[in-house]
């Protein structure tokens, strides 16, 4: 049978069986004549036993033994039953765990974590006095720490939270008990105070006192009663017990505490930094499938948005994605507080108080990292929330913004969420500039300080804190893990998720959940058929699935098929299944790729070249977006796609702006004494722009073409020969900073500056021939400089095309510079046909759509 109806009698799908057959768990089929894989029907039992043991719970490593032992013959059959039945052990045992769990639901008493009696007990003396018995405990802090823990653990975490009475039925019987010792006022007046605030009235403590001169003696009926009336007589004036200044209390706390914090944290070793835009439930899915350990971050949401928005939209999450942790973003410890809860009832791990992220938008709703500035009001949020959940409460900030001193501005971060109980905090290892740059900016131009983190870390042994910022993989995860608790990964688990697949065993001596990439994709397959199905698109699954090939043969046409076939109208998991057949011909990638690259530069060339002669310009605002938009389709990654297009624009016009000066030098037409006063502003204007290519994205290099596109289009659409700014061109300073300004500009959107110079010596009553001629050595002054800083700048990026030297692609210009110089004569052609100002329009328009095509990009992400 062929591999469609195995499919379909096996209940597997295509991939299953060809991944099944790769990695030995079946044997390969033999081909028929036309090279289709032929099965024989007797396969089907053994699936049907290969999917019954996958039912058990049977780890891969253990089938594929199996399966090799079954292939070796016969004399393997009682090793084949020894691995059956130690596996029938494993399970037995599980299931003896299962049962041990349903008991103590069933029971309500949690046995074996010693942690969670210090949590039991925390939750049942807050329940009955919040402050004046966990003042007494506290006082023991400084002297018998061991001490003032068990009292937590033993009677409330053991006694008081067993089922069978009520709060307020154990405060009569304390009450009694107390009252008849005689030797105890201080802790009799605390759990009377505890009677009122369980529901007791005062006239039944003190019938309850009298019922006691029966038993106990008058002695003692009279010392509980007159212990009750001082009780009473604080509430009316000033309420509870003090043990001394607001800040002692808050030491107390901090030093009986921290310890018992450390050991719930402790474990997370490894974590997934919270990312907007990228870290949705979605991706957090598929991250899960690579680590059962590795703490996950939702994306920040703000404290009002949670109270007012579609809860479950922005909370909704997998029972899978445990230990799973939200960032919220606020400044109002009331409306925190009220999030938190809300947070807390979904089921969350942890909350987390975004103190770091530098945006506009976020400095604007007050909160993120201009929080640092205030790190008082930062403790007061966190107490809130931690007054109104039992998970663990987070920080996350930076080491300091602008211009503070990091040493005491994250000492003051750190000193006040502490005494606001805390219980880890997560340090960028960057200061944060709220001016001047942006959120992506502020991920890579301020330097890093991993010593501040470790410093911090030495100055608070007790609390756990984690370091995030510029931590490729996992061996510089290790090395800070030295200093540090634990490690925060963001963009290096991002683009390359595989990254996360050795955490379990490298860090918790676990065995990791999939043996390869392969085996990540099939346990991801449901998630992605079963919200496809509930109206999800394929593109919001998939795209956190592009580095998972990250560095293996074919994974720029894994990226393809997820970029490009994702977005259509109606696409499905065939996506995802032609993704992976194009791994399975990675050994065919290489030259598969040169080709494809090469038809599409010609292309790109040839339509270039046809609007060039068309619009009578040198091509490079034709080639640019015409290039973007091949590289798009050949599936180059976005980081790069925008940088290679106009640095391969400019690498184009080079020979061509030098043939052209050349020409129109000879006919005496170019103006060269203006040539010669920007022979410096102009290439330092394309040598600026070189080193901010180095550090922009993609996305912004769209935007500033885009903008200039808007403005030059505008300009052609509604042009006039009556505008002028002037008779002649200005002089020095004003003629230099225009240079500086056309050379900048032109290298950052890709072209020889023809568009920027014939506009400005036109609006200064230069002819248009003199202004076309001059702009081919303006393009000269450009195009040279800026070649070599766009090389400079995209040396060593991974994901450049073939044959690019740096970001200039030299196979696009070899091949472009010929189709174009073949294509342009037809272009001239239809251009004579078309009156001058018709081509103006067009070119506007041709303009404006590129201008709205970029736009429409930026907007839909």
């Amino acid at each position: 049978m062929k591999i469609g109806e195995l499919a379909k009698r096996s209940g597997l799908t295509a991939h299953t069986i060809r991944y099944y057959e790769r990695i030995g768990l079946l044997p390969f089929a033999d081909r028929d004549a036309g090279g289709r894989r032929d099965y024989d029907a007797s396969i089907l039992v053994w699936i049907d036993f290969l999917d019954r043991l996958k039912t058990t719970g049977m780890p891969i490593r253990e089938m594929l033994r199996y399966a090799a032992l079954r292939e070796e013959g016969e004399h393997t059959g009682p090793e084949r039953r020894r691995i059956l039945e130690a596996h029938r052990e494993q399970v037995r045992a599980h299931m003896a765990d299962l049962q041990a769990c349903l008991l103590v639901l069933d029971t309500k008493i949690d046995t074996y974590v010693e942690e969670s009696r210090l949590e039991r007990g925390q939750r049942a003396l807050e329940a009955i006095d919040g402050k004046a018995g966990r003042n007494v405990i506290e006082a023991l802090a400084d002297i018998a720490p061991d001490f003032a823990t068990y009292l937590f653990e033993f009677p409330f975490g053991d006694i008081y939270s067993r089922p069978g009475l009520s709060l307020r039925d154990r405060e009569i019987a304390t009450i009694a008990a107390l009252a008849a010792m005689g030797t105890a006022p201080p802790q009799l007046k605390v759990h009377i105070e505890a009677g009122l605030n369980v529901g007791l009235s005062r006239e039944e403590i003190t019938e309850i006192l009298m019922q006691m001169a029966v038993y106990a003696g008058f002695p003692a009926a009279l010392n509980g009663l007159f212990a009750a009336k001082e009780v009473y007589a604080l509430r009316e004036g000033s309420p509870g017990f003090s043990l001394g200044s607001r800040s002692e209390v808050r030491s107390l706390r901090r030093c009986s505490l921290m310890k018992s914090k450390m050991k719930k944290y402790q474990s997370y070793k490894i974590s997934v930094a919270p990312m907007m835009e990228w870290t949705d439930r979605f991706c957090r899915a598929f991250h899960r499938q690579l680590s059962g350990n590795a703490l996950l971050y939702t994306e920040m949401v703000a404290g009002a948005a949670v109270i007012h928005g579609d809860r479950q939209r922005l909370l909704g999450f997998r029972d899978l994605e445990h230990p799973v942790a939200c960032q919220l973003g606020g400044s109002d410890p009331k409306e925190l507080a009220e999030a938190a809860r809300i947070v807390a009832d979904f089921g969350y791990d942890e909350i987390n108080l975004n103190v770091g992220c530098p945006s506009d938008r976020v400095q604007s709703g007050r909160f993120g990292a201009c929080l640092m500035r205030e790190p008082d009001l930062v403790g007061e949020c966190v107490s809130a929330m931690k007054a109104v959940v039992s998970v663990p409460v987070t920080v996350k900030c930076r080491i300091g913004v602008d211009d503070q001193d990091p040493e005491p501005a994250l000492d003051a971060m750190a000193d006040r969420v502490v005494e606001a109980g805390v219980d880890a905090l997560w340090v960028h290892a960057r200061k944060a500039w709220l001016k001047g740059l942006s959120p992506k900016e502020n991920r890579d131009i301020p330097p890093l300080d991993h010593d501040r983190v470790y410093r911090l870390k030495q100055r608070l042994p007790g609390l756990y804190i984690g370091i995030n910022g510029g931590i490729a993989d996992l061996d510089e995860a290790e090395a800070h893990l030295a200093h540090v608790d634990g490690v925060m990964l963001g963009r290096a688990a991002y683009h390359d998720p595989w990254v996360l697949a050795r955490v379990d065993s490298r860090f918790h001596g676990e065995e990791d959940p999939v043996l390869d990439r392969d085996e990540a994709i099939e346990r991801f397959r449901p998630i992605v058929e079963e919200e496809l199905a509930k109206g999800a698109r394929a593109n919001q699954l998939m795209r956190h699935m592009l580095g998972l090939y990250h560095g293996v043969p074919g994974a720029r046409a894994w990226r393809r098929r997820l970029t490009v076939d994702a977005v259509r109208p109606g696409a499905g998991i065939e996506v995802l299944d032609a993704a992976i057949a194009e791994i399975g011909r990675g050994g065919l990638d290489k030259s598969g790729e040169v080709i494809g690259l090469a038809f599409a530069l010609l292309a790109s060339g040839a339509v270039a070249g046809l609007l060039a002669g068309v619009f009578g310009i040198g091509g490079g605002a034709v080639l640019v977006p015409v290039l973007f938009q091949f590289l798009t389709w050949l599936g180059v990654d976005e980081s790069v796609r925008m940088h290679v297009s106009v640095a391969t624009s400019l690498g184009i016009i080079v020979p061509t702006s030098i043939r052209s000066f050349l020409a129109h030098k000879k006919r005496g037409a170019a103006d060269l004494e203006l040539l010669k006063s920007w022979i410096i502003p102009v290439p330092a204007g394309a040598i600026v722009a070189s080193f901010v290519a180095a550090y922009v994205s993609g996305d912004e290099l769209k935007a500033i073409f885009a903008g200039i596109a808007v403005a030059v289009g505008l300009r052609m659409l509604l042009n006039r020969e009556s505008w002028r700014l002037g008779s002649d061109i200005p002089g020095n300073p004003v003629r230099a900073i225009c240079g500086m300004l056309i050379g900048f500009f032109s290298t950052l959107m890709g072209i020889g500056g023809g568009v920027m110079n014939n506009t400005f010596m036109t609006l200064f009553g230069r002819p248009i021939h003199q202004a076309v001629a001059t702009s081919s050595g303006t393009g000269v002054l450009i195009s040279i400089p800026g070649v070599i800083g766009l090389v400079w700048a995209g040396w060593g990026h991974p994901d450049l095309p073939a044959f690019s030297l740096g970001y200039v692609n030299l196979l696009g210009v070899a091949l472009i510079i010929p189709i174009t110089t073949f294509a342009a004569p037809f272009g001239v052609k239809i251009a004579h046909a078309l009156p001058k100002r018709a081509l103006e329009i067009f070119f506007g328009l041709f303009l404006l759509s590129v201008a709205a095509r970029f736009a429409w990009s930026l907007w839909a992400g």
